[in-house]
């Protein structure tokens, strides 16, 4: 790219050595770092091109599908293992994107500091997460046949109560279904029925192992 660049500018009579570096950036990254040095400081000629943009290989994490086309702030984040099942809950122990971008038309990458063998000792997790930020209200469309009765308002979804898909409700039909199931809070004004209704943010998170075909680097 810098060589065309160049290349360009000489062509509509640009006083240049051909020697400029215009494009440093390639990726989407925190702060202001580049991702290459100036190329004429390239020395010598026979480094590839990973030794000159810092002398590491990054991991990166391919993401294809609509799901990130429809929540594009979703969070995405690598998770240590503290087991080969049980992810850390250290603040520590989470890495974030050093680099990500968006390939038409629907895949999404996000580039970690981390070696290319992610099995390497008990491994990374990697984490989609919703904002915490950016709240949702309802309930569950469906219901979870797994659940152990219906103890608590995040159990619940909208088969269990009387009202008919896309009707209105008030806070008094709420108030009902709460008080015949023994929920707390039994809603009885909008902030009631904010905190009976608030969806926890969701996070699904998989093991790097199940992601990387077996053997490959």
């Amino acid at each position: 790219m810098n060589h065309e660049l160049n290349r360009e500018l000489l062509w509509r009579r640009f006083p240049t050595d051909q020697r400029a570096t215009p494009a440093r950036r390639f990726w989407d990254r925190p702060g202001e770092a580049n991702d290459i040095p100036p190329v004429h400081h390239w020395k010598p000629l026979t480094r590839t091109l990973t030794d000159l943009a810092g002398g590491e290989s990054n991991l990166v994490l391919l993401v294809r599908g609509e799901l990130l086309r429809r929540y594009p702030n979703t969070v995405v984040v690598a998770i240590a293992a503290t087991s080969p099942t049980t992810p850390s809950t250290n603040d520590e122990d989470t890495k974030r994107p050093i680099f990500s971008g968006f390939i038409e038309p629907d895949i999404s990458f996000f580039g970690f500091d981390l070696e290319d063998d992610i099995s390497d000792g008990n491994g990374w997790f990697f984490a989609l997460q919703e904002q915490v930020t950016e709240p949702r209200f309802g309930l569950d469309q469906t219901v979870d046949t797994s659940r152990a009765g219906l103890k608590e308002w995040r159990d619940a979804a909208w088969p269990d109560t009387p009202i008919q898909p896309g009707a209105t409700f008030d806070a008094a039909t709420l108030a009902s279904f709460a008080t015949g199931h023994q929920l707390t809070p039994a809603p009885t004004n909008g902030a009631t029925v904010a905190d009976a209704l608030f969806q926890n943010p969701i996070q699904v998170i998989v093991h790097g192992r199940h992601l990387a075909i077996e053997g490959s680097e």
